[in-house]
C-alpha cells in the first residue's frame, strides 16, 4: 500500500511538472514565429474584415480578383453603383438574408468579396460582412473604406439603372 507521505510526494512532483510545462508552453508560443494567438472567436473574425481604399478596389475590379457587393438600399443601388456589383441590401435583415442566400452561387467563388455603402459613416459593409461571417463565411472580407462616393470621385467605372434596365458608363470612355 502507498504511503500518505509518498502520495503528497507524488502529487507535489507532478504538480510541478505541470506548471513548469505550462511556462516553457507559453514561453515557445510567445518566442516562436508562428505562435497561436489567444483571442476569441468574434474577435478573430473581425480581422478577417480588412478596410481598403478604392485604388485598391479598383485593382480587384480591374483583375477580375473581386465580387463586389453594394450594402446600401435598393434606390441607391439602382441610382448607381459599380459595375458588375450585385445588390445585397445590409438592412432589413430579412432582405439580406434572402439576398445573400440567393447569391450563395456567386458568393462561394474563388474571388474575394469587396462590400461597399454609402460612405466612411455608414455601417452597412460591416453589418453585411458580420453577417457573412456568420453564416461560415470563410475567407477575407474586403471593405472599401470611404464607400460609393470616393470610388465614383476617382472616375471608377459606375453603372446606371434608372429602369431595371442597366445602362453602362465607363468615365475613362467619356
Amino acid at each position: 500500500m502507498i504511503e500518505v507521505k509518498e502520495l503528497k510526494k507524488a502529487i507535489k512532483e507532478s504538480t510541478y511538472i505541470v506548471i513548469i510545462s505550462v511556462i516553457i508552453g507559453f514561453a515557445v508560443n510567445l518566442l516562436h514565429p508562428n505562435g497561436f494567438i489567444l483571442i476569441s472567436k468574434e474577435e478573430y473574425n473581425n480581422k478577417r474584415i480588412v478596410l481598403i481604399s478604392s485604388e485598391e478596389a479598383q485593382i480587384k475590379h480591374t483583375g477580375s480578383t473581386g465580387i463586389f457587393i453594394d450594402s446600401r438600399s435598393k434606390e441607391e443601388y439602382y441610382d448607381a453603383h459599380i459595375n458588375g456589383a450585385i445588390h445585397i441590401p445590409a438592412e432589413p435583415e430579412s432582405t439580406s438574408m434572402q439576398k445573400i442566400k440567393a447569391n450563395l452561387s456567386i458568393l462561394k467563388q474563388q474571388k474575394e468579396p469587396v462590400i461597399y455603402c454609402s460612405g466612411t459613416s455608414c455601417g452597412t459593409s460591416e453589418i453585411l460582412a458580420k453577417r457573412l461571417m456568420q453564416m461560415g463565411f470563410s475567407r477575407h472580407i474586403y471593405i472599401i473604406k470611404h464607400g460609393f462616393p470616393e470610388w465614383r470621385s476617382e472616375g471608377y467605372p459606375v453603372e446606371y439603372d434608372t429602369t431595371e434596365e442597366i445602362i453602362r458608363y465607363d468615365h475613362d470612355k467619356k
